[in-house]
């Protein structure tokens, strides 16, 4: 089909928007559904000069649905394909809260935080001693911060928010901390504490290995970002289990996949959103993270 003849049926659709008749406008509404994102900026114009109220929401549901269907589409495609690409994944999740987003910027604001903790970090130091430098380096040089204040905020989950605000809750500065080194190539992986995210440095001899096939003795220690990268050991751990009365089990210890880091991305995302009395957010949210299940 030519770009006119698209066009010309494009602007045939959107003009049937106001049409009463329901079936009309379902099969106009799954018609222009068809066309992607592609059709979104149409369709904003649209918005933008046409005052008609009902139009007005028909076209905010429209927009939505399609920006929503490319969030799925993707992020299915991730998971069968690409999960190797923790920061793709973030990426695809950041557009359900930011489909405006601009990703080679969040891409270029990483890149250069990587480049600054690059240029002082010193491969021949000592695991502890290299994260130290990456810390002065992530919070006190580049002044990222946990947002203690408002934890809960949805906002905190979000990629670009984060490199914008440069506060986060523990997920979420544990995220972009994870995506630095995994780029400085430091042998630091996720771990999913049970209502909490942590890293942990494992000894550089298995880096490349199977995370599944580690023992206890790979991990050589935990770094908790949200509380400015101090350093733990798997005691404080047992601790923390016994405050939570949780039965201790290998993923509270051990390296979580991707897959299982942007689960438990969605899972606090949800549960913020629920937190919020955004019920249809919530429930989209849910979808999603059944995409990964």
């Amino acid at each position: 089909m030519s770009n006119n003849i698209k066009n010309t049926e494009l602007k045939s659709l959107v003009a049937l928007l106001d049409d009463p008749d329901e079936e009309v406008f379902e099969n106009v509404f799954n018609r222009l559904c068809e066309y992607g994102p592609a059709v979104i900026p149409s369709l904003e114009s649209e918005w933008m000069h046409n005052l008609d109220e009902m139009v007005q929401e028909r076209l905010e549901t429209l927009i939505h649905t399609i920006q929503f269907d490319y969030v799925k589409s993707e992020l299915k495609t991730w998971a069968l394909n690409d999960s190797k690409d923790l920061l793709k994944g973030l990426l695809i999740i950041n557009k359900y809260q930011y489909p405006d987003a601009d990703n080679q910027k969040i891409i270029e604001q990483i890149e250069l935080l990587k480049k600054n903790i690059w240029i002082e970090l010193n491969y021949q130091l000592t695991p502890l001693e290299q994260v130290r430098v990456f810390n002065l380096i992530f919070f006190k040089h580049s002044k990222y911060e946990p947002n203690i204040e408002n934890i809960h905020d949805p906002k905190n989950n979000f990629i670009s928010h984060i490199l914008e605000s440069k506060k986060s809750n523990p997920i979420g500065i544990a995220l972009l901390y994870l995506l630095l080194a995994q780029q400085l190539r430091m042998p630091i992986y996720g771990v999913c504490l049970k209502q909490y995210f942590i890293l942990c440095f494992i000894d550089a001899d298995i880096f490349h290995t199977d995370s599944s096939m580690m023992n206890a003795q790979d991990i050589l220690f935990y770094i908790n970002p949200y509380n400015k990268g101090a350093i733990f050991n798997n005691q404080e751990i047992h601790a923390y289990l016994r405050r939570m009365k949780l039965e201790p089990k290998d993923k509270y210890f051990y390296p979580a996949s991707n897959i299982e880091i942007v689960k438990e991305l969605l899972d606090t995302i949800l549960q913020n959103f629920e937190m919020q009395g955004e019920k249809e957010k919530a429930e989209e949210i849910f979808f999603l993270k059944g995409i990964l299940s």
